[in-house]
Parts: C-alpha cells; sequence; structure tokens
C-alpha cells in the first residue's frame, strides 16, 4: 500500500496560505510600488479561513487566525519596510483587543428572556470581528501606501581633479 498524503481542511487551508504569502511577498519592491495588492490577497485568503470554521464548513479557523496576524507583516518585511511590519502586527493585535473591550462593554448590561444578566461574550466576539476588519482596512489603505520619505543615501566621498 502507498502512503495517504493527509489533505485535511486545516492542513489545506495553512499550505493555501503559506503559498499565498511566499508566491506574492518576496517580489522586488520599487520606489513608487505599494504592498497593498499581496495584503489584500492574504487578507481575503485569510478572511474566507475563518469564515469557513465559524461556519462548519471547514476546522480551518485557527489556520485563518494565524494568516489574518501574520501574513501582512510578513509581506512587508519582505518589501524591506520593517517598521511597517511591527506596526502592522500591532494594529492586527490591538484594535481586536480594543473592539471586544467595547462590545463586552456595550452588552454586558443587557437582560435576558428570564431577567438574567447576559454574559458579554456575544458582544466580545462582533467586536474582536468588526476590530480584525477595522485593522484589514487600516492596513491596505494606510501602512500598505508607497514611502512617503526618499530613499536614504549613504555618505559618499570623492573628489574631483
Amino acid at each position: 500500500m502507498g502512503r495517504r498524503n493527509d489533505t485535511s481542511s486545516p492542513k489545506v487551508c495553512a499550505w493555501a496560505i503559506a503559498i499565498a504569502i511566499v508566491a506574492l511577498a518576496p517580489r522586488l519592491a520599487r520606489a513608487d510600488d505599494t504592498d497593498r495588492a499581496p495584503v489584500i490577497a492574504i487578507d481575503l485568503v485569510s478572511d474566507v479561513a475563518i469564515a469557513a470554521g465559524v461556519f462548519n464548513v471547514a476546522s480551518t479557523a485557527p489556520a485563518g487566525m494565524v494568516g489574518y496576524a501574520l501574513g501582512a507583516p510578513i509581506v512587508h518585511a519582505a518589501y524591506g519596510k520593517w517598521a511597517r511590519a511591527g506596526q502592522s502586527l500591532g494594529v492586527r493585535l490591538a484594535v481586536p483587543l480594543v473592539g471586544a473591550a467595547i462590545g463586552c462593554g456595550l452588552h454586558s448590561g443587557q437582560r435576558g428572556e428570564d431577567d438574567e444578566e447576559l454574559s458579554c461574550w456575544p458582544g466580545a466576539l462582533a467586536g474582536v470581528a468588526a476590530g480584525m476588519v477595522v485593522a484589514q482596512i487600516f492596513d491596505a489603505a494606510y501602512l500598505s501606501r508607497a514611502s512617503d520619505e526618499p530613499t536614504p543615501r549613504m555618505l559618499s566621498i570623492g573628489g574631483a581633479f
């Protein structure tokens, strides 16, 4: 008997995200080039993986979350924009947490049918989802733009004869 390949949904999705990152990220960046298209492509693949996991189509939510958190920072780093890679990672981790806190705060005072106080989990989950969308839009619109500043030049010394 031959060796059976593991084609479970999480592994296939993880490989799809990894292939998208490897295929799109290392493209050489020109001074006027932006990394917006690869960031958007990786975010779309990650969003589909998360949605498939949430709606029980496949068990791909963990791979989608990793793609969401690390995909765009890896693209920024591949373009040599190390500061933007750090900013992207920070925004992608902090904004959903702020959204969760806001959603939990808005939802925690509500009462259910039996006059029991509802937990804040539904509001927190909605806040996380909204925060993820806001972080993706901010990254694609602001952090993925072409550099505003010219490329720094090294000190060069030359003489004229």
